[in-house]
């Protein structure tokens, strides 16, 4: 079976290496795909969301965003933010998922009451 990576923060269910999910760098939140919000849940609240530059999106910013989505053949419906499940380069590569599966192992020892 595949090393768990991380827990979805929706659902708790583990995201284990291969699978596709997003990843908030600004908050340190990590969401299966289930959970992982849609360009058209950003039109609907886009102050949950943020670009580029950190800052949270109004109304307009999220609308551009989206819409350059779209002109580009995408859809609503896609996720937003998924990360590349088979890195290149060291782009999520082996260390960044050795250290998720270090944070989610102390995590669930946390969660059980065991102590290091």
């Amino acid at each position: 079976m595949a090393l768990v990576i991380g827990r979805c923060e929706g659902c708790e269910k583990p995201i284990r290496r291969g699978d596709r999910y997003s990843h908030d760098r600004a908050n340190a939140i990590d969401l299966c795909f289930d959970c992982t919000p849609t360009f058209g849940d950003m039109l609907d609240t886009p102050e949950s969301f943020y670009g580029a530059d950190d800052e949270y999106h109004t109304a307009a910013s999220a609308k551009a965003v989206v819409d350059a989505h779209l002109a580009a053949g995408g859809s609503l419906n896609d996720k937003v933010g998924l990360v590349d499940p088979n890195p290149v380069n060291g782009a999520n590569g082996d260390e960044a998922i050795e250290q998720s599966a270090q944070r989610v192992a102390l995590r669930d020892a946390g969660k059980s009451g065991a102590t290091h």
